[in-house]
């Protein structure tokens, strides 16, 4: 018995069957190739697959992200989808996972909303188990020397977007992304215990890149 579908190699793009070793066409015995998790621990199974996988394929170096937009800025920075792997808001499951499954280096980029909460020690960044941008934001901000006349400003601020579009009026604000990006990096390195390499990128959905933390750069 032969299954053709009409344009099964295009649709195959828009699935997970990539990430299954599925290439040439589209499943459709056992599975849709789309991935639809209906719980936690589904999802989470789904990315302890793509980290084992990319590892076994010979990727040691992994570029955790948050979803689409972060998959389309890392592309930007020049990495492909081979190393890319969405980790929705378990940032800290996946961490654990590249340190148990010896991945060599990891690179977490994502939006400045998500990146504030990781921050603050935050590693399940969906914003019904904790949301604290605004003070982790304020409060390192504040450290690093913000003029009090912003205050105000950034404390009625409803994003960490506008936060960020605030403080272009700031002239110390881009040594205030590096720095918080290495407070990020400094974060993940004591949760997988500094047994990985580390790079952390915060970017702006209307600035780009805002900060970085790269070693030896």
């Amino acid at each position: 018995m032969k299954y053709i579908v009409p344009n099964g190699s295009k649709i195959a793009t828009q699935t997970f069957n990539s990430e299954l070793g599925i290439e040439g066409g589209i499943s459709i015995l056992g599975t849709t190739g789309r991935v639809f998790p209906m719980s936690q621990g589904s999802f989470m199974e789904t990315i302890r697959l793509q980290i084992r996988q990319r590892i076994a394929l010979g990727f040691p170096t992994l570029v955790l992200v948050p979803g689409n937009y972060g998959e389309k800025f890392a592309q930007s920075l020049g990495w492909d989808s081979q190393h890319i792997i969405r980790t929705s808001g378990y940032i800290g499951f996946a961490l654990d996972t590249a340190r148990i499954e010896k991945a060599k280096r990891i690179v977490v980029i994502g939006q400045v909303g998500k990146m504030v909460k990781i921050a603050g020690g935050i590693f399940n960044t969906h914003n019904e188990v904790a949301d604290a941008r605004r003070e982790i934001l304020f409060a390192h901000l504040v450290r690093f020397g913000l003029p009090t006349q912003f205050f105000d400003d950034i404390w009625l601020a409803t994003t960490a977007e506008q936060v960020s579009q605030i403080l272009n009026s700031w002239p110390s604000a881009a040594q205030f992304w590096d720095y918080l990006a290495h407070e990020i990096a400094l974060k993940i390195n004591k949760r997988i215990k500094s047994e990985l390499s580390v790079e952390v990128y915060i970017f702006s959905l209307k600035q780009g890149l805002l900060g970085k933390d790269v070693p030896d750069e």
